[in-house]
């Protein structure tokens, strides 16, 4: 890279280290904000949520909260020129490993017939559905918030904005919902946030150029 490019790049990064934070910051306490109102306007939260979430069933919160946060971290990067992404697409990485490590492990020891009972649940496509349309406000307040940075990649930066839009969307849901399988939970709340990235991909593509 050559030297003067390097320079223009810093100086640009350098001004749009404090816009981009503000309207990002902004953007996610109103998308969040949304998404929590019409969470409680539609489903409510379940009975007995305090208890809940003082068992291990608060994986179920905690998981997607993680992921969503590594997810922020990725996208604010990425919208950044000058900004280093690998640090946070690892953290991101190592939280879906993680993920993927843990359904392994619970589907050997639930064996078959615990895979058929999680992934043959009825309900894994209204939960789905009901993740993404929790998760929707998010994801437009953060394309929002993404227009003020330098997406270098827009299609890139749309697609994290939607996996952490997705897990943050599930974290919320998961307040709501009574299915508690971990077999169902990870490949319904996953499925949910993958389609999401492909969702913020395309609106990144036409919406983040420069």
């Amino acid at each position: 890279m050559r030297t003067e490019i390097l320079i223009r790049l810093l100086a640009t990064d350098a001004r749009l280290r404090i816009n981009l934070g503000a309207r990002f910051g902004l953007a996610l306490v109103v998308g969040v904000g949304c998404a929590a109102g019409l969470l409680l306007a539609r489903y409510g939260l379940r009975p007995g949520l305090g208890q809940v979430l003082m068992t291990p069933t608060a994986a179920k919160t905690a998981v997607p909260l993680l992921t969503a946060c590594a997810a922020l971290w990725a996208v604010l990067m990425s919208a950044r020129p000058a900004a280093p992404l690998l640090p946070a697409t690892r953290a991101l990485g190592a939280v879906v490993a993680l993920i993927a490590g843990a359904f392994v492990v619970l589907g050997i020891a639930g064996g078959a017939e615990g895979l058929r009972r999680g992934l043959g649940n009825p309900m894994m496509m209204m939960c789905i559905s009901a993740v993404m349309l929790i998760s929707a406000p998010i994801l437009v307040a953060l394309i929002g918030g993404l227009r003020s940075g330098a997406n270098l990649g827009p299609a890139r930066s749309g697609a994290l904005a939607g996996l952490a839009a997705g897990a943050a969307g599930a974290a919320l849901y998961s307040l709501a919902c009574d299915q508690d399988d971990p077999l169902f939970v990870v490949p319904t709340y996953s499925g949910a946030v993958l389609m999401l990235a492909l969702v913020g991909a395309f609106a990144g593509q036409f919406t983040l150029r420069l």
